[in-house]
């Protein structure tokens, strides 16, 4: 059980690890000018949408609606959580193995983690809440796409 505020600091979380994530890509691929390019797009527009669901959990703090208790199973956004921190820590220790073609791929499958999580995973927050998740799954899956290149 959480409260639609609760599941939206979850996003907003997802969000800014992911931006971080991307940032430590950059870092680490900075002699490849377009992957330099690709992750810092990425981070940026991560940090975008970390601010748009910050926006509107301040919103949501106003609705009585939004704070009540709800049946949503948190779980995959939570291993999303854990994932990327085990990435960005792998990353930073200097102990990520794959090339920028292996790490596309597996950033473009955890962009569709990040996607199914938002747009399936979080069946129960208010219906006033759904159609902005949708929307963080279609960015996502834009994401991959970038990826893809």
């Amino acid at each position: 059980m959480a409260t639609n505020f609760e599941v939206l600091e979850r996003a907003e979380k997802v969000e800014l690890l992911t931006a971080e994530l991307y940032a430590a890509f950059a870092r680490h691929f900075c002699a490849d000018p377009s992957a330099l390019q690709l992750f810092t797009r990425l981070r940026d527009e991560e940090q975008q949408h970390a601010s748009r669901v910050r926006m509107l959990a301040v919103q949501a703090r106003q609705d009585r609606k939004l704070l009540a208790k709800i049946a949503v199973d948190t779980s995959r956004i939570d291993a999303i959580v854990r994932e990327i921190g085990g990435i960005i820590a792998a990353v930073e220790a200097g102990e990520w193995r794959l090339g920028l073609p292996e790490t596309r791929k597996e950033l473009m499958e955890l962009e569709e983690r990040c996607a199914s999580a938002h747009s399936d995973g979080l069946q129960g927050v208010h219906a006033s809440l759904r159609a902005f998740f949708e929307q963080l799954a279609s960015q996502d899956r834009a994401h991959q796409e970038l990826l893809r290149g």
